[in-house]
């Protein structure tokens, strides 16, 4: 997908507030527990033991700098009304707008659930391109990763505007793209699949695949 070509959607409600990776060991995640995809079975490919420390750090330097991109980005999206929920990650009663949940409205196979997960904006930002990582999918005991043909084991996801990032990109558009890719996967065959798992399944395995994983998400309720 050619993040300029992107279609544009109507803009985000804001909660007031409480590149492209490779197979990783650990990566820092602003999140309240430990993720592992270790049992989501095999379609989970080489990525199935990893664990994500979660472990949300701002650079104090530029914490005026999120704090007023967030406010700003708040002020261009508010008049507008879509399927979003958006908010500053919240820790120890304090909030850090480096990390920003994010929260959307899913549809075909997650039709009417809560698709959910944290952006994460690199210290530099917007030299360097953000991070998203999904929230996990908790069936039974276990923490499953979103099957999905550009969701890394690691639940990061694999966005060609991230691994093209230009810096001229504006928030609002990295939320649209993400929205936009979840519904619209990106993979054709000959590629390098994010998920190499699910990419040998055929279409219909792939959509009961989702369909199974959808039955244990919420569903989507848009902050008022």
């Amino acid at each position: 997908m050619d993040p300029n070509q992107l279609k544009l959607n109507p803009k985000i409600k804001i909660i007031s507030a409480s590149q492209q990776p490779q197979s990783k060991n650990i990566q820092e995640l602003p999140q309240n527990n430990l993720y592992s995809s270790q049992g989501s079975n095999e379609r989970q490919s080489s990525n199935n033991n990893i664990k994500i420390k979660l472990q949300p750090q701002m650079n104090p330097q530029r914490a005026s700098d999120f704090e007023n991109l967030f406010s700003k980005v708040q002020q261009d999206i508010e008049q507008n009304d879509v399927l979003y929920n958006l908010s500053p990650l919240m820790e120890n009663q304090q909030v850090n707008y480096q990390f920003w949940r994010f929260e959307f409205r899913g549809q075909g196979n997650f039709e009417g659930k809560c698709i959910s997960g944290v952006l994460k904006l690199q210290s530099d930002h917007p030299v360097s391109a953000p991070i998203f990582y999904f929230d996990p999918i908790r069936v039974g005991q276990i923490d499953e990763v979103i099957q999905h043909l550009n969701i890394y084991g690691d639940h990061t996801l694999c966005i060609p505007l991230f691994t093209y990032w230009k810096q001229t990109t504006s928030e609002y558009e990295i939320l649209q793209a993400i929205e936009h890719i979840f519904h619209n996967p990106n993979w054709q065959e000959g590629d390098a699949p994010a998920n190499p798992g699910l990419s040998s399944e055929t279409q219909d395995q792939r959509d009961q695949i989702q369909r199974n994983q959808a039955k244990y998400l919420p569903g989507f309720q848009k902050a008022q």
